[in-house]
């Protein structure tokens, strides 16, 4: 049976594509797209955890999302989900999701998710400040599905990145898969701007992420764009790492994130 998690909604075509899950024996089956690499995008296995652990756990968000980029897979064969539900109680519940290509692990993943409830204490730092994105430059928006535009953040070496929807999404499900999506690009996109690295090979990548930490907080929708906060912290020995955080167009804060992984310096060719 194929069933999509919620409504389409704002969502076009590539992404819509991604939320289509058929129901399979301990488990559950997903489409990936094509790439010019020939690998499976990670930031489209990011949107399709959220959108599987919630499903997993109905009644429940994601709280936390820890993820382990194991293989590149093949894209445009579908993965298949294997589910290792941990425990599930009144307020919060971990499962591990684990993907799959025939015998190929792709990706694993370590979901919490919770039942929201009242406040005992609120803190946010900094404190909420609505986007002024007048001037940013356009930058390629991955797999977003709508408009990106770019500029460096306030302190040295740090980048926001704003990216806007043709149509708000209504569906919290759908909106914290979109925010999953659009922090695993930001890594190497901010290296590579604050390094001048160029850009990568044709039908290449200059690097890929290995892991990736989200934590969700505020709800998302309706979602009309985010900011995407993201601060390089380090780049040597051939690894990165970076972190971020991703505020709503009004300026509240939705997620944090973390990541790692690896930089590929250019091939040379030898004329010996």
């Amino acid at each position: 049976m194929v069933r999509s998690t919620s409504p389409v909604g704002a969502l076009p075509g590539g992404v819509a594509g991604l939320r289509q899950i058929r129901e399979i024996d301990g488990g559950y089956e997903l489409p990936t797209v094509e790439s010019e690499h020939g690998g499976i995008y990670g930031t489209t296995l990011l949107f399709q955890q959220v959108l599987v652990a919630e499903r997993v756990v109905p009644g429940m968000r994601l709280l936390s999302l820890q993820t382990l980029f194991v293989d590149g897979g093949v894209s445009g064969r579908p993965v298949t989900v294997e589910v290792d539900r941990l425990r599930s109680g009144r307020s919060f519940a971990f499962v591990t999701l684990t993907f799959r290509q025939d015998k190929r692990l792709i990706t694993r993943a370590e979901a919490m998710l919770t039942g929201d409830e009242a406040d005992y204490v609120r803190h946010e730092s900094p404190p909420p400040t609505p986007a002024q994105t007048t001037g940013w430059e356009h930058r390629d928006s991955a797999h977003w599905p709508g408009d990106g535009r770019a500029a460096p953040d306030d302190g040295p070496g740090g980048y926001r990145t704003a990216l806007t929807l043709p149509r708000p999404v209504t569906d919290a499900t759908t909106a914290r898969g979109l925010l999953a999506l659009a922090t695993e690009p930001e890594m190497l996109l901010t290296m590579t701007d604050l390094l001048n690295l160029g850009d990568a090979p044709p039908g290449g990548i200059r690097g890929n992420v290995l892991s990736h930490t989200l934590t969700f907080v505020e709800p998302p929708e309706p979602l009309d764009g985010v900011v995407v906060h993201t601060r390089p912290t380090y780049a040597g020995r051939w690894r990165l790492h970076a972190s971020g955080r991703i505020t709503g167009l009004d300026g509240r804060l939705l997620a944090t994130f973390s990541s790692t992984g690896v930089l590929r310096a250019p091939r040379t060719t030898s004329t010996a």
